[in-house]
C-alpha cells in the first residue's frame, strides 16, 4: 500500500491512499453579498411619528340610533282645551295620540314659528316643518316673554301643538301652554331628543302626575 497523500482542493480535501480516492465536502461557509442601498425598498410609514398613523387610521364611531320608544314624564300642565286631541280609556288613563314633530333645538316662538304653525327659523333642524295638531317636542324656550301670547293666538287660529314636551320647562313656555290649555310635559327618561329630528307616531298617556310617551317612526 502507498503512502496516504492529502491534496487540498477548492471546496473540498481528497484523501487518496492507493486505488481508492475518499472525496470529503468541507464545512460550509458562511457567505456576504455587498447590499446595495438602491435596492433597498423602504417603507412610506417608516418616516410617521409613531402616532400618526394610529391617528389616522382610527375611524369616529357612527352615531348609534337609539332603539327607544318609550319615555316617562312629569307632567306639568294637563290641559284644559278641548279642541286637543285626547281621550279617557276605561282605566281612566287620558291619551293623546297623533303625529309628533322632534327638534333638537330650542324654540323661540316669536320669529321661529309663524302664524299657520309652520317653524320658519333658518337654523332649525325641522325648518319648514308644522307642529299644528301635532305633539311638539323641543329641549326648551329660547327667549322673547312675548312667546306665550303667539302659543295662545296659535291655539285661537287652530294652529297650536296638541301637547309640548320639553326637557326643561322654562316659564315662557310654560305660560303659554296653560293660558291656551295645552298639555305640558318635561324630564323625559331616557333622554327623548337623543333621538334624530323628524317626525313620529306618538302617544302619551297620563295617569296622576305621570306620562308616558311611547313613539314608532
Amino acid at each position: 500500500m502507498g503512502r496516504s497523500v492529502v491534496k487540498p482542493r477548492k471546496n473540498k480535501t481528497i484523501y487518496t491512499s492507493g486505488q481508492i480516492e475518499l472525496q470529503l465536502p468541507t464545512k460550509p461557509q458562511n457567505q456576504t453579498h455587498p447590499i446595495n442601498p438602491a435596492n433597498i425598498q423602504q417603507n412610506p410609514s417608516s418616516n410617521k411619528k409613531p402616532n400618526e398613523t394610529a391617528i389616522k387610521t382610527v375611524k369616529k364611531p357612527p352615531e348609534q340610533k337609539l332603539a327607544m320608544s318609550e319615555f316617562k314624564l312629569r307632567v306639568v300642565f294637563t290641559g284644559g282645551n278641548e279642541s286637543n286631541k285626547s281621550e279617557t280609556d276605561r282605566a281612566g288613563k287620558r291619551k293623546i295620540k297623533g303625529k309628533m314633530l322632534l327638534s333638537r333645538k330650542p324654540v323661540s316662538f316669536l320669529g321661529d314659528v309663524n302664524t299657520d304653525g309652520v317653524i320658519v327659523a333658518e337654523d332649525s333642524d325641522v325648518r319648514g316643518e308644522s307642529i299644528s295638531g301635532r305633539i311638539f317636542a323641543f329641549p326648551s324656550g329660547r327667549g322673547s316673554t312675548v312667546g306665550t301670547y303667539v302659543i295662545l293666538q296659535l291655539s285661537r287660529l287652530g294652529n297650536a301643538p296638541i301637547a309640548i314636551v320639553n326637557r326643561k320647562t322654562e316659564s315662557i313656555i310654560a305660560a303659554g301652554a296653560v293660558i291656551a290649555g295645552i298639555p305640558l310635559f318635561d324630564t323625559p327618561k331616557p333622554d327623548l331628543f337623543k333621538l334624530e329630528p323628524g317626525v313620529y307616531e306618538a302617544e302619551i298617556s297620563v295617569e296622576g302626575g305621570e306620562g308616558v310617551l311611547k313613539l314608532k317612526r
